[in-house]
């Protein structure tokens, strides 16, 4: 007997086992909350069954990026209503609108807009699986569109394609688990977050929530069918049957788009069903179960179908190596369903091939359409044997009229010649056979295959294995597919009753037997003399004791022979079974039939009468089928005809396939803005009105329409913008805001960026800024450091062009930058048009890509692929081991120094908070537990609610290893901390100014534990000093709070020195504490450790080292002993203090109302002069419309400048799709902010000597396309005649093509919308009140 042994005799086996809930009893439902603002910005507010906290996510309405950063207060909250609270001010009436969810489906930033689609309502349709865990149907789902400010030009097909996806049709057809991996067959192995990308169709759109570390808060998505009926049998116990139909996303698509093979090895329509038979049992208990799985698809090979309107669909198979892939779709149906060698072995099966059996259904005869496939089919089959590439799979074909059998002779004798043909096979392949434990002490004393994982309580035992496939298949893998599949289930689901002790036969109703009772184990045949039945509680199984011999057997005395009624006619297997389990199992085929034809044609299932013939009023459905066929077909060749190819465009981007071709322009992934929320400026922006933020607005502005105005003793504005986080800077989106005069808005912008204040390049220089309305987005395209040895083809150094002008013979050649990740200041110098009158400011945003390792702070699984690379190209083995050793066990990500309360998926809960006016830890704005920060307890809090950022680095053996840096402005450390001779400055920019008390280092042991620690060593070396300065801004003089001797403070605490004593989890880690006499106002606090240089032949010092396995490596300069060189290693850097109130904010209010009042009489103040249009006598467009010449009047007045519509066109990205590897431990960037695309348009003027010249040239930024740009000219001029040229990386762009099956954006060199006709008008500047009624008229 296999599998658990029998129970003693005297009573079935107990164990004891654990009061655990099983996975997915959760106390409450998952819940979402999409929460929009009267401002329009919107949150995501997240409860997850899983976890006791609620999430808060932003959506960042310039360029749609998901932001979350996890610390408590801010975005992670204890309830549900507290976040609401947080999220609304405590108000509700700020609530714009609030949409009310059950799970998170995806999330896509697509240019213009935002799409997040959320499942409103959800049914359980397998509410517990074995073991825990419940299935759900999408049948409610809603697309939430958010409107974004990101001016990058879109084309109207581009916006078309958006509002096709957001039409995509979810409900019904999409399920999801929120506790179990249901993506391979039950019980799967694998966790939840370890999905088969097989099976996952909302990949591509989760992905926004895998970036901000949030995998699980969104679901994983399957297409198909989920669905389980209760059933009882002939002994009273009762059953429950679920059909779980998975639809592959590998050749997704319409009928007639999406057949046969493609280029992943995959054929259209192809599903994987899985019939799955278990007993229910109370909480506590075990269950036994069984799983069959088939396969269904269309054939294998390379074909398809020219559609015709009037006719029939013509067949065709390609001429060009028509059987390439079929190897790869054998062998991946073979690694899925065949044994491995561990389970043979556990399972004491011998090791055989893996069948792999083909039932072709379609129309084999003599000139039938289908014939062609059928024979190439066989060719097929017989060219992968061939191959050899198989040798542990055996692949068997057998044809199978479907229709002619039907025809020819009854739909009965048709069952019963596929069930002929099924028999052999079916017993071969068997089915799986398990049971769940709920404790694993009972799993460790069971025999077979045990499969366990964190996701589920206790284990799963598998005595039987299924091994091999059967894979039914016709034209379309629809309605013959359907109706073949489901009486090949059929016996197998009688078979997983019988063995679950679930008997089905009708005789048994009545005590008598059709049949030999000693024969058939479907009778509950009296027992023979000295036998007693008995219920085993632990398995769930009932088991014989044989009083005779005095041994037990879980099999019946009088078990007759397994599969009975493949042998049976229809008649005797209808006569002779219940038939209400097995009504209750088509019903749940018609289901799974109309969703898979409703997927692939728009319609429901046809000749889905058949399944009916079980049932007493089959006779009179097939009439009513007849005329419903009719029907059906007329509706599917409409669809077909009209609507297929959206439908297959909705896939496509639903997927993230072809984007480069349905969304073009769309940057993926969208760029981040990097100056906020944390960044900050590190030099206050002078104002007219006095302020107590300086400036801070400027880079996160809740209103459009605000102003900022600099006085006019300002010749430039500077501003230097200390980002949020390091990255590299693409673009900056500048948001025009002046008041009724637009030439109050600086003209021109010179922008240069570096990692540190003394490390700034120039990037951009004299980039013009036209004038346009309020609240204008313009977007200047950045590149990176330009070398003096860069040749320059633009602006005063552009070579003349004379002659013939044909740029779009060649691509423009833009300056190329070099990329940098390590930018963390942004200075921007702004220069206003008009000298001595004040400069009006709106909002700044600097855009850009994050660090490429970002991610690996916020995903475990990147971080552990990433470490696990690192190792494998390394030839070194670290010397050094300590606790964080990356060859251990545990993930070092999923440790924490922080010491939350972690939940049982592994997120961090938040800690306790107080609420009292306590310390505000300034670098974070996280409020400090303890007002007293020399008390441990302070130390302790701090820690637990200060979230670290992960960094790596190499030790000296070249091992990567994860360490943790400053906290607040991230990574301060990798752009300041180098090696530098003597001693380290480092300078800390606060979150906010407030009154600062403290400075505690926090460090870490040395990598030697025979020599001296990091303290002992800096304490043993004279005059180690640390001295602190603070200033509110960078060009004030800083103001000295003091010198600390090193020595002398470890020297009074042993505990700082030493080997580090493990004793708690909870310990406090080491730390120096530098606690200032008296508190100071700052908002920058300035840090030198200074050592004595004693050894001359020494060559550098790492003095602040964030690597936690940091080694000093030998240089070449480096003559001295490794173990002599001393430095500190320091973890964190944490600063307290209190906020404070800004002096400003008490200055008189009258003052500041009568500041006000003047600053609006500014605003409000009309210029004395407008704008108006001169007339043109003629215009004449050459060098395919990229050069205008205007002809004007000799009496025209004086030009003072020109206006430019926006062009209506866009860039594509480049089309070809990255690594599948790229994506896990790097960062995409795209081709556009590497080389960026600029225009130019240049302006010359023909006076009377026919002599042209030159008069401007400007640099174009982008924005929405017909924006109006306004560019005056440097002084006013006449002229005869004007020519404007545009010229740039012109080749980039390509005008937007509305036609999605267009095979190509470039049916013309140069896009049309970049065409000068009627798109540059001149204009004078005079006084509207002399003009009179021609002002309205003339007006631009």
């Amino acid at each position: 007997m296999s599998g658990v042994s029998a129970p003693a005799i005297s009573r079935p086996s107990t164990f004891h086992r654990a009061e655990i809930s099983r996975t997915g009893s959760y106390s409450k439902e998952s819940s979402v909350r999409i929460v929009v603002l009267e401002n329009s910005d919107v949150f995501i507010v997240v409860s997850l069954s899983s976890r006791e906290d609620t999430q808060v996510i932003y959506v960042d309405r310039t360029t749609g990026t998901l932001c979350y950063d996890g610390k408590v207060g801010k975005d992670v909250f204890r309830s549900e209503e507290q976040a609401l609270s947080y999220v609304t001010d405590g108000s509700r009436l700020l609530c714009k609108n609030i949409t009310y969810g059950r799970a998170i489906l995806g999330y896509a930033s697509l240019g213009s807009f935002g799409l997040l689609l959320v499942a409103t309502k959800a049914t359980a349709t397998i509410p517990n699986l074995p073991g825990g865990g419940c299935i759900y149907t999408v049948t409610e789902s809603q697309w939430i569109k958010v409107q974004l400010q990101n001016p990058q030009p879109q084309g109207k097909g581009e916006y078309k394609n958006i509002q096709d996806l957001a039409e995509l049709d979810i409900d019904g057809k999409y399920y999801f688990c929120e506790t179990r991996d249901i993506t391979r067959p039950f019980p799967s192995g694998k966790r939840y977050h370890e999905p088969d990308d097989e099976f996952v169709w909302n990949g591509w759109f989760s992905k926004p929530f895998r970036d901000i570390g949030l995998p699980n808060h969104c679901v994983i998505l399957l297409q198909g069918f989920a669905e389980c009926r209760n059933f009882g049998g002939t002994s009273q116990q009762m059953g429950t049957v679920a059909l779980i139909a998975r639809r592959s996303r590998l050749h997704p698509g319409t009928r007639y788009l999406a057949r046969g093979l493609n280029a992943c090895c995959s054929t259209g329509n192809e599903i994987e069903c899985e019939q799955l038979v278990w007993v229910p049992r109370q909480a506590g208990q075990s269950v036994t179960f069984s799983s069959y799985r088939w396969r269904r698809g269309t054939i294998p090979i390379w074909w398809g179908a020219d559609l015709k309107i009037a006719t029939e669909a013509e067949i065709y198979v390609s001429a060009k190596d028509p059987y390439r892939g079929s190897v790869q779709y054998y062998q991946r149906l073979s690694r899925r369903y065949g044994l491995q060698n561990s389970e043979l072995d556990v399972v004491r099966h011998k090791k055989t091939q893996v069948p792999i059996v083909c039932i072709n259904l379609l129309k084999c005869g003599a000139g039938k359409p289908e014939n062609i496939l059928v024979q190439h089919f066989i060719e097929s089959v017989e060219y992968v044997k061939s191959t050899g590439k198989l040798p542990c799979t055996r692949i068997e074909l057998i044809n199978y009229d479907w229709h002619t059998n039907v025809k020819s002779s009854g739909e009965q004798r048709t069952i019963e010649g596929l069930w002929e043909h099924l028999k052999r096979y079916a017993k071969g392949i068997d089915f799986s056979e398990g049971s769940y434990f709920v404790s694993k002490k009972q799993i460790k004393e069971c025999k077979g295959l045990v499969v366990s994982n964190d996701d589920f309580d206790g284990g799963f035992n598998l005595t039987s294995l299924q091994n091999g496939v059967i894979r039914f298949n016709c034209a379309d893998s629809l309605d013959r597919t359907n109706a073949a599949s489901y009486f090949g289930a059929l016996q197998i689901f009688v078979e997983q009753c019988e063995r679950l002790g679930i008997y089905l036969d009708s005789d048994a109703i009545y005590a008598y037997s059709s049949i030999n009772k000693y024969e058939y184990s479907g009778l509950r045949s009296p027992l023979p003399p000295g036998w007693e039945e008995r219920f085993d509680s632990v398995t769930g199984k009932h088991f014989y004791i044989n009083h005779n011999t005095r041994t037990t057997t879980w099999d019946h005395p009088c078990k007759g022979k397994p599969w009975k009624r493949f042998d049976m006619s229809f008649e005797r297997f209808k006569s002779s079974t219940m038939l209400a389990p097995i009504n209750q199992l088509s019903d749940l085929f018609l289901l799974a039939g109309d969703i898979h034809a409703t997927l692939y044609t728009g319609s429901k299932a046809m000749h889905s009468h058949i399944l009916n013939i079980f049932n007493d009023d089959g006779g009179m459905l097939s009439s009513f089928s007849a005329a419903q066929n009719v029907k059906i077909s007329l509706q599917r060749r409409y669809k077909n005809v009209i609507v297929d190819s959206s439908r297959q465009k909705q896939l496509e981007m639903f997927l993230g396939l072809r984007l480069f071709k349905h969304l073009p322009s769309v940057t993926m992934p969208p760029l981040k803005v990097l100056s906020r929320p944390f960044g900050c400026f590190l030099k206050p922006v002078p104002s007219i009105v006095p302020t107590t933020d300086n400036g801070s607005n400027l880079l996160n502005f809740k209103k459009k329409n605000q102003v900022w105005v600099c006085p006019p003793a300002a010749d430039v504005v500077e501003m230097f913008i200390y980002l949020a986080e390091p990255g590299h800077i693409c673009e900056i989106l500048l948001t025009i805001s002046h008041g009724a005069d637009d030439s109050s808005y600086p003209a021109t912008l010179d922008v240069r960026t570096g990692c540190s204040l003394d490390s700034l390049n120039l990037v951009l220089e004299g980039a013009c800024i036209p004038q346009c309305a309020v609240a204008t987005n313009l977007l200047i395209p950045l590149i990176g450091k330009v070398n003096s040895e860069d040749l320059s083809v633009t602006g005063k150094n552009s070579p003349s062009q004379e002659g013939s002008y044909l740029p779009f013979l060649f691509d423009f050649e833009e300056l190329e930058g070099e990329l940098d990740f390590l930018t963390r200041i942004v200075a921007l110098t702004f220069y206003p048009s008009t000298p001595g009158k004040p400069v009006t400011l709106g909002e700044i945003e600097v855009l850009g890509v994050s660090l490429p390792w970002a991610r690996m702070s916020t995903d475990c699984g990147i971080s552990d692929q990433y470490i696990k690379l690192s190792q494998q190209n390394s030839v070194h083995n670290n010397d050094f081991q300590n606790d964080l050793d990356l060859n251990a066990s545990t993930n070092p990500f999923l440790e924490n120094s922080n010491y939350h309360s972690l939940s049982s998926s592994g997120d961090i809960l938040p800690t306790q908070q107080s609420t009292t006016d306590n310390l505000i830890d300034l670098l974070t704005g996280e409020l400090i537990l303890s007002p007293e920060p020399e008390n441990s307890n302070v130390l302790e809090s701090k820690f637990n609610n200060v979230d670290n950022l992960h960094i790596f680095g190499n030790d000296d053996s070249g091992n990567l290893h994860r360490t943790s840096s400053v906290s607040g402005f991230k990574d301060e450390a990798v752009k300041e901390l180098g090696h530098v001779q003597h001693y380290k400055d480092l300078s800390i920019t606060l979150l906010r100014s407030g009154k600062v008390s403290l400075l505690i280092i926090r460090y870490i042991n040395g990598p030697s534990s025979a020599g001296p620690t990091d303290m002992e060593g800096v304490c043993s070396l004279p005059q180690s000093k640390v001295q602190i300065w603070v200033s509110n801004t960078i060009h004030t003089d800083k103001q000295s709070i003091g010198t600390w001797d090193l020595k002398s403070l470890i020297s009074e605490s042993p505990q700082l020195y030493g080997p580090k004593k493990h004793n708690s989890e909870k310990e406090i880690p080491r730390h120096v504490k530098f606690q200032f006499r008296n508190a100071v106002r700052c908002r920058i606090v300035w840090v030198k450790l200074a050592l004595p240089h004693l050894q001359p032949n020494i060559g550098e010092y790492n003095l602040f080292s964030f690597d936690e396995n940091y080694s000093l490596r030998p240089s070449d300069s480096f003559a001295g002993n490794v173990e002599n060189t001393r430095c500190i290693h320091a973890k964190r850097l944490l600063v307290f203090g209190k906020s404070v109130k800004d002096q400003g904010q008490d200055q008189d209010l009258s003052i500041q109302s009568t500041e006000m009042m003047k600053l609006r009489s500014f605003l409000d103040r009309s210029p004395s002069l407008s704008r108006f249009r001169i007339p043109i006598e003629g215009e004449r467009l050459r060098d395919n419309d990229l050069v205008v010449e205007q002809f004007l009047s000799p009496i025209s007045p004086a030009i003072a400048g020109f206006r430019i519509d926006a062009f209506n066109i866009i860039r594509p990205r480049v089309t070809h799709s990255p690594m599948n590897t790229v994506d896990g431990y790097s960062t995409l960037i795209e081709d556009r902010y590497i080389v960026p695309t600029v225009l130019y348009i240049q302006a010359a003027v023909v006076q009377e000597s026919r002599k042209a010249v030159v008069v401007g040239e400007y640099r174009l930024p982008e924005a929405k396309a017909g924006t109006p740009l306004y560019f005056d000219f440097p002084q006013q001029f006449q002229a005869n005649l004007v020519v404007f040229k545009l010229f740039g990386d012109i080749t980039a762009f390509v005008d937007d093509v509305p036609d999605q099956d267009s095979k190509s954006f470039r049916a013309h060199p140069l896009a049309s919308g970049l065409s000068l006709s009627n798109k540059v008008k001149l204009y004078y500047y005079a006084d509207p009140y002399e003009l009179g009624k021609l002002s309205s008229l003339s007006a631009i």
